[in-house]
This record gives structure tokens, C-alpha cells and sequence, in this order.
């Protein structure tokens, strides 16, 4: 399935200090400028927003639990 977003960390969360590399981010620009249209938000901005998202989540930040969740919104 399609996604807007994925994030791989390259750091154990015991160690977060061993690297400085957070990790890589993939960004699916066919989904993102969907969902910018349904979110009317620009394709720049949603990307931007992506971008920030999964970002946090190479920060260690997660969307599990609601609280967490909205946090990240």
C-alpha cells in the first residue's frame, strides 16, 4: 500500500547520542499531493509538513498513544 511518508533510524534509542546520522526519509510525492488536496494545504506545504513529521520520528517522537499523538499534530 501506498504511503506519504516513511522513516528508517539509524540509532539505537538506548544510544541516541552515538551518531550523528538520525536516518533516512522517503517522500512519496504522488500520495503527498493527494493528500495536500484533501487537507487544503499546497503540495509545498505538505511536503514540508512530511518532512517535519518524520523527522520526529527519527527524533525518537511517536503517534501511538493519543497523548503522544497529539503532540506531533
Amino acid at each position: 500500500r501506498e504511503t506519504d511518508v516513511l522513516s528508517f533510524p539509524m540509532w539505537e534509542e538506548s544510544d541516541p547520542d552515538s551518531v550523528a546520522y538520525l536516518g533516512d526519509i522517503i517522500l512519496c510525492p504522488k500520495v503527498i499531493f493527494s493528500q495536500a488536496a484533501s487537507f487544503g494545504t499546497t503540495f509545498r506545504q505538505e511536503m514540508c509538513l512530511m518532512a517535519i513529521h518524520s523527522t520526529l520520528h527519527l527524533l525518537g517522537w511517536d503517534h501511538m498513544e493519543e497523548d503522544e499523538k497529539q503532540e506531533m499534530t
